[in-house]
């Protein structure tokens, strides 16, 4: 029963931050997409690298691509279009966005327990 609650308010959540009409088509940027194995270069000892390296290994377990547009590193996610099994639309999210994202997610799920009143026994 968790699971399915979990997964309508992860449905809820991608679906409000979606915009009603589909942005205008732009310019084809480069794109570097890896669906290889991530491994960096050993640095020094920082832990900004060994954050960004568990950050991008977690996300790609989630089943996201790392994709380095203009500099920027944007996690990808294909989703079958509602009502077709031939198109597929391609989200990409920035870390601060997916940050949020998770944060709203468990906001929500907290928000949701605290509502769910206890079971009534007879």
């Amino acid at each position: 029963m968790r699971i399915v609650i979990i997964g309508s308010l992860l449905i809820m959540a991608g679906c409000a931050g979606q915009p009603s009409s589909p942005p205008p088509p732009a310019a084809p940027a480069t794109r570097i997409v890896s669906n290889a194995p991530v491994v960096a270069a050993p640095a020094a000892g920082t832990d900004a690298s060994e954050a960004t390296k568990k950050m991008v290994l977690d996300a790609k377990r989630r089943g996201y691509t790392v994709v380095n547009e203009n500099g920027q590193t944007l996690f990808c996610h294909k989703d079958a279009r509602t009502g077709s099994h031939l198109v597929n639309e391609t989200t990409c999210l920035t870390q601060k966005q997916m940050d949020d994202l998770r944060e709203e997610t468990q906001r929500r799920l907290q928000t949701f327990e605290m509502q769910t009143p206890p079971p009534q026994g007879k």
